[in-house]
Order: C-alpha cells, then structure tokens, then sequence
C-alpha cells in the first residue's frame, strides 16, 4: 500500500482500461521511453512521470507548478496517467504524455477533474 496517498485511494476499482499506478516499475518504464525519446531528439526524458510532465510543459501550460503524483496509469496505452494534483478544486487531471518538450499550452494533453468520479464518468463514456 502507497503511503503516499490519501487511504481512500487506496479502495478504488479502477474502471476498464485502467489499473492503480505502480511506482516500482516507474524506472524501467522510463528508461525505456527515454531510450525511444533519445533516438529521436537526443533528448533525455526524466527520471519519473512527474519530472517527465513538467519538462514537457511550456510556462503556460495550466498543470506548470502543480505538484502531481501518478495514481493510475491505462492498460491500453502507458502513455496516459491519471495524477493526483495540489490543486483542492480540481485534484485529478488526466495526461497524455507525449515523450517531447512542447511549446504549446495544450500539449501534453491535460484534463481536470473535481472527483474521481468525474473521471470515472469520462472513462466509461469512452467505451
């Protein structure tokens, strides 16, 4: 169990498509995506999701200075994570990483939410 995380988290079934976020396997996963991002820009990727999110994101971007942890990630596609944000109006926010140093406010895609269930209502409209 993640101390790291407030216990109600701790009781979640995450929707299909989705599985709690496991920080053991963090590194291996990033050095991978690193590697792939390397061969392409000679470009490092960081050392964990939230240092990757903040080296992609411009200074406008609306999650800059936002303190983030991963608390889910897709089954379907790595590249998306749900984090658990400081922010007390809108605490979750979906991310599509996108592995590059963006200059656009809307790249990586973001998108926030109230309660989990907002996101939950998100994932299963999806399907």
């Amino acid at each position: 169990m993640r101390s790291d995380l407030p216990p109600e988290l701790h009781a979640t079934q995450w929707p299909p498509g989705w599985k709690e976020f496991d920080p053991t396997h963090e590194s291996a996963e990033i050095e991978c995506a690193s590697y792939m991002e390397c061969l392409v820009t000679e470009q490092l990727a960081a050392n964990t999701y939230a240092d990757e999110l903040d080296r992609e994101m411009c200074a406008s971007h609306k999650l800059k200075g936002r303190k983030v942890t991963p608390i889910a990630q897709s089954t379907v596609d790595p590249d998306d994570l749900l984090f658990l944000t400081d922010d007390p109006t809108e605490p979750f926010a979906f991310v599509h990483l996108t592995w590059h140093v963006e200059t656009r406010p809307d790249f990586p895609y973001a998108k926030t939410y109230k309660s989990l269930d907002d996101f939950f209502a998100d994932c299963f409209q999806d399907s």
